[in-house]
């Protein structure tokens, strides 16, 4: 090899490396603030009492972690100040939060959509599923479910290998989440998600060919109909 060709290899790390280093804390500023300005909006006092804006607010603080999870090591690692590169446990516990609060950030947004689509009906019996305190509720079973249930072989299958880095053990654990995840998280969720909501599209425009109806019913349909636009934004 000759050198301009050793030059311009060493050129390219240099520049990866720059990156690796700044455009993760970039993303982390601005996902911080999407994040906390999400929290706000959805937590004023006319929003709050809607039962879809505590699982937006869940789904972004759910975000919210697996943001600093996922960025501050790696960021971290560029100084090689990253824990999870010398700590077993603190490895494995950094894809456990990884994995479990993506799922959630996602199944949240699912849950959201069930509610819409609750909301939405011309049932009174079915509207009435969707209340703060089934919400609340569902919250912590999902929380619970998540922690419990699709991750926890993590634990078995990260550790830190032989060059210093928090990966998995084998192939096949890999391939074990790989398709955890895809279920859980890439796969089944958004599928369930369109279909709920071409349900809840549906649920709309029937409302609209009810003639007349009360103010409180109008008014809380206007809302439903801007809940969902934030919904899709989501």
């Amino acid at each position: 090899m000759n050198a301009s060709s050793q030059s311009t290899i060493e050129y390219l790390n240099f520049i990866r490396f720059q990156l690796n280093r700044y455009i993760p804390i970039t993303c982390l500023i601005l996902g911080s603030i999407g994040h906390i300005l999400n929290i706000l909006v959805f937590t004023r006092p006319l929003i709050r009492k809607n039962p879809c804006s505590i699982y937006f607010v869940s789904g972004s603080i759910a975000n919210f972690i697996s943001l600093y999870v996922g960025i501050i090591t790696p960021f971290l690692g560029t100084y090689n100040l990253d824990p999870t590169e010398t700590s077993n446990i603190l490895c494995k516990i950094r894809f456990y939060l990884r994995y479990s609060t993506i799922t959630l950030s996602t199944w949240f947004i699912l849950l959201a959509c069930i509610d819409r689509l609750f909301s939405t009906s011309n049932n009174i019996n079915i509207r009435l599923w969707s209340s703060i305190y089934l919400t609340k509720r569902i919250i912590i079973l999902a929380i619970i479910i998540c922690l419990i249930c699709p991750y926890t072989q993590v634990f078995y299958c990260y550790t830190i290998s032989q060059r210093a880095s928090c990966t998995y053990t084998n192939q096949t654990c890999k391939l074990l989440n790989d398709i955890i995840l895809l279920i859980c998280n890439s796969g089944l969720p958004p599928i369930l998600m369109i279909l709920i909501n071409i349900l809840t599209i549906r649920n709309v425009k029937s409302s609209n060919h009810i003639v007349g109806g009360d103010y409180c019913f109008r008014r809380r349909r206007r809302r439903d109909v801007q809940l969902i636009r934030l919904l899709f934004i989501q």
